[in-house]
This record gives structure tokens, sequence and C-alpha cells, in this order.
């Protein structure tokens, strides 16, 4: 393998006779004069095959001197922190009024450690890159760009990361694949759409989105961020996996949010092995990040969203407790309270749940009741019946009977006419738990009911 001076002056003369060909094929002096109004960058006229062309004769031009560059695909799994300069495509200041796309075959075999293209300052009609195959790293700058249309980049399998401020389109912007990093500042998009993609780090950051986005089977490793973006119409998250929940402090979002089949890694798993950050700035985060996405739900008048990131936020909350690097401190009673609150009723957002751990307490009771009726009460009457108890069901039966009446009227234990009363310490005493287990049960799934279907609702009442 060549030494560094080797290699950045074999990089130098690629550079120089890219440059060259790029003067060639759009001379810096025939500029469109239709263009250039309001201080903006004079551009070239060019039409997509004619942008395809000069792409490709780029690329053949520096796979002349991959012979001379002499790195294998075992060096360039070892190259580490300080890789080597990689081809650049300049792509600049150009207008092309016709529909431009680029597929993979134009990297056919080609062996450079990382491939730039460079779109700053241009206008597209449509733009449509996808690279099925080709799997090294492809970086793509779109500042100051606009495209009158619709925009889609695909890699299935390159290490691919996207640049873009001040980046405008008109119509949609898709992207799917593999991404390390896609980085979007300061931008107006339509409509944003990701799909079926694997992410790195998303900063989606400051931008207007006013036909809203789609983000659809979609796994996040590291982060995505929304904020201080505007987003407008709809917002879709379905059957997606974040590391970390989405940064959406500042975020203007639409009453139809929805955040469907949704994964937070590491707001259920405070202990994985292999993280970008450290434990303790992932659980001091998480709870202030699921904050910011309840406040941005109730602003936007989502409240099953709302409810759903009250309860995953308390839930965070008490996880970081548990850990002795984080600054969020609850005592026992405290996390022994917010630990029954969400087995409960989910922190007040789950009906059924509630509805179902009110049926588990009472019989569970009912088979306490009924183990002292076969097996203390043979010698020894555990039970009063009520002499105008008709039903022979009830008198027959008085675990059954008394499990049900503590369950449906707790005040019952204190009332002298009750159906049944228990004739012993131990099931009094069992019994008023029963009752004020069963008070308390059914007040949180009202809490659950009210938050689930008040007016302009939200788990943040529960």
């Amino acid at each position: 393998m060549n030494d560094a001076q080797d290699h950045s002056d074999l990089m130098d003369r690629v550079e120089w006779e890219l440059a060259a060909l790029r003067e060639s094929t759009f001379p810096s002096g025939r500029l469109s004069a239709c263009e250039g109004h309001d201080g903006l960058p004079l551009l070239h006229m060019a039409m997509a095959a004619e942008l395809l062309s000069f792409i490709q004769e780029s690329i053949s031009l520096a796979h002349q001197h991959e012979d001379k560059w002499g790195f294998t695909e075992e060096d360039l799994l070892h190259i580490g922190a300080n890789p080597p300069r990689g081809l650049l495509i300049d792509c600049t200041s150009l207008h092309i009024p016709d529909s431009f796309s680029m597929e993979e075959n134009i990297l056919a075999d080609f062996g450079w450690y990382y491939i730039e293209f460079d779109f700053s300052r241009s206008i597209f009609k449509h733009m449509h890159i996808r690279f099925e195959s080709y799997a090294k790293r492809v970086e793509f700058i779109l500042n100051a760009t606009t495209i009158m249309g619709s925009g889609d980049i695909s890699l299935q399998k390159s290490s691919a990361k996207i640049y873009a401020t001040d980046f405008s389109v008109k119509e949609i912007f898709r992207t799917s694949g593999s991404f390390n990093l896609i980085e979007i500042k300061r931008s107006e998009i339509a409509f944003l759409e990701i799909h079926g993609a694997r992410i790195r780090r998303a900063h989606i950051i400051n931008c207007n989105i006013p036909d809203g986005i789609n983000i659809r089977r979609v796994t996040i490793l590291e982060d995505i961020s929304f904020r201080e973006s505007r987003i407008k119409l709809i917002a879709t998250f379905d059957d997606c996996k974040f590391e970390l929940p989405p940064d959406f402090h500042d975020v203007s979002a639409p009453s139809e949010t929805t955040f469907l089949h949704t994964e937070y890694g590491l707001a259920k798993d405070k202990k994985r092995s292999e993280v970008f950050i450290t434990n303790k700035q992932i659980m001091n985060d998480t709870p202030g990040r699921f904050r910011a996405l309840r406040i941005a739900m109730k602003k936007a008048g989502a409240q099953h969203e709302e409810a759903e990131f009250f309860a995953q936020e308390l839930r965070s909350r008490r996880r970081a407790a548990l850990s002795s690097d984080s600054h969020i401190k609850m005592d026992m009673a405290e996390i022994a309270i917010s630990w029954l609150y969400d087995q409960i009723s989910a922190f007040g957002t789950s009906i059924w749940r509630a509805l179902l751990s009110f049926i588990l307490w009472n019989f569970a009771f009912w088979c306490v009741f009924y183990i002292f009726e076969i097996f203390f009460c043979n010698n020894k009457q555990c039970f009063l019946i009520n002499k105008n108890l008709e039903s022979k069901i009830f008198s027959e039966h008085p675990a059954l009977t008394i499990a049900m009446q503590n369950a449906l009227n707790p005040l019952s234990i204190f009332a002298s006419n009750a159906f049944i009363n228990a004739n012993s310490i131990t099931l009094l005493a069992l019994s008023l738990l029963q009752s004020i287990g069963s008070v308390g049960i059914a007040a949180l799934l009202l809490l659950a009911i009210k938050g689930r279907f008040q007016r302009g609702g939200g788990g943040s009442s529960a």
C-alpha cells in the first residue's frame, strides 16, 4: 500500500483531472442568463442525459487510477478513523429541466473508499437515485438544491449519508435502504417519506413539511431528531424501532399524528451492551424526550398518543431512578407505587389492563375464601349467612358470595344486614384488604376510561 504522501499526490492529480472534465462539460463562461436574480448564483443549463454522461466519465477517469492507488478490499475494512480522501463528483450549480435518474450500474466494480456526489445549488425537475447492491460508502450533498417535482434516494447496501441544508422539494422526497446519516436542516419538503430503512442517525431539524411525513418500517440504530420542525396535515410512524425516543423538542405536530407498532429500545432496557452514548446520558435524556413527545401530542390534540407517551415518560423515570448513574431520584415508596400503577393500568392508559386487574384481584380472594371454606370451616362456621338470603346458590357457596360482595359493595363488611359476614379476625382482615384493593383498581379503571375518551384528553390527567 502506498504511503500517505503518495496517496495525497495521486488524489491531487485525480481532482485536477476531474476539475478539467467539469470545465469542459459545463464551461464556466456559459451560464444560463435566466438565473442569477435575487442574488442567486448563475446556473448551467443541462439535460439529465448530459449530467449522467458527465458522472460516468468522471467515474471512468477515477477508475483508471485504481491500480496505482493500491487499496485492497482487506485494506478498506481496516482503514479505521483516518480514511483516505474519496472521489468527489462536482454536480453543483446545474439546472436540469427534465427527470434525472441514476442507477447502480454506474458504479459497477468501482473500488474507491467512498464516492461523494455534490448537487448543491442545483435545480432538478425530478431526481431518482437507486443503488441496490453497491456496498461501499456513498455521500450526497444537497445544500441549497431545489427539486421541482419528486425526489427518491434508495440505497439498500451502501453505507450512505445525505447532507442537505436549505433544501427544497416541491412534491415528495423518499428515502429507503441503509444510511449512516440523514441530515436535513432549514429545508422545506412538501412530503417526506422514509420507508423500509435502517438508519444510524437522522437529524431533520428546523424544517417545514407542509403535507406531512410517513415513516414506515424504519429502524433507528442511534438517534432521530425532528427538533424545531413544523409538520402539518399528517405524521405517521408505523412499525418502527427506535433505540431512543424521537427528539420532538419544539416540534409543531398535526392532530393526525399516529405511532403504531413502535418500539423504544433503550426506554425498555437500560443494560444494553452496545450503545453509542453512556447509560447515564440515556437514562437522563429518555424521560425528557418522552415528555417532549407528550407535549407535542397534547398541542396537536392527539390524545391517544399523548396518553401513551405519558406512560412511557413515567416508566422511563422509574427505570432511571433505579440506576445509580441517573440524576433522577425517587424513594422506594414512589417506585413501588409507580410499578403498581403501571402494572394495573399502564399509568391510566389501558382500560383492558385495569379491568383484567380488577377481575384477577377479586378472583384471587375468592380462591383464598374457598380454601377457608373447604379446609378451615368443617368444625366451626367461618361465615355468618343472613337469614334473609333466599338464594340457595349464594347461601351454599359462601366463599363466592363474600368475594362478590366485597368487590361490588366494599362497605358491606361493616353492614349488619350484609348477605354474608366474616366470622373471624383473619377473614375480616382479608375482606377489608379485598375491598380497599377493589376500590383502588376501580378508581384506576375509571381514570383510564376518562383519559382515553375525554375531550382534549390525554394521559396527563391520569
